[in-house]
């Protein structure tokens, strides 16, 4: 019998699509498109397989950068690409305020943030 994986997360993600790098080791790096973040972390577009469970260093904008982990990542639809779904862990006062700043930074107008952490 197959299983069927299931969406376990009950958190409000906003959608919104900006670029980020991402770093792992001393020498790997890419760029991938963020597709939602939440309270915990993110949906990223990259151009590659990323192993879960490996550690990435994320720069958004010039100056956000935080760490987080691959939990997920399969092909996107029909495509050579690849989606990925990435924790933020809140480990360290710098981490909470740049990932807070990018959550604030898309938040709808119309009302507060919901993934301020």
């Amino acid at each position: 019998m197959v299983g069927v994986a299931t969406d376990t997360r009950h958190e409000e993600r906003l959608a919104f699509t900006e670029r980020l790098t991402y770093r792992y080791g001393e020498r790997y790096a890419g760029s991938a498109l963020w597709h939602d973040v939440s309270r915990s972390g993110g949906r990223v577009h990259l151009g590659r397989y990323l192993r879960p469970g490996k550690s990435l260093l994320l720069t958004f904008g010039a100056s956000a950068q935080f760490s987080a982990m691959v939990v997920w990542c399969r092909r996107a639809g029909n495509s050579a690409d690849f989606e990925a779904g990435l924790w933020i862990p809140r480990n360290g006062e710098e981490s909470v305020l740049h990932y807070t700043a990018l959550a604030e930074e898309f938040a709808p107008e119309d009302g507060p943030a919901t993934c301020v952490v």
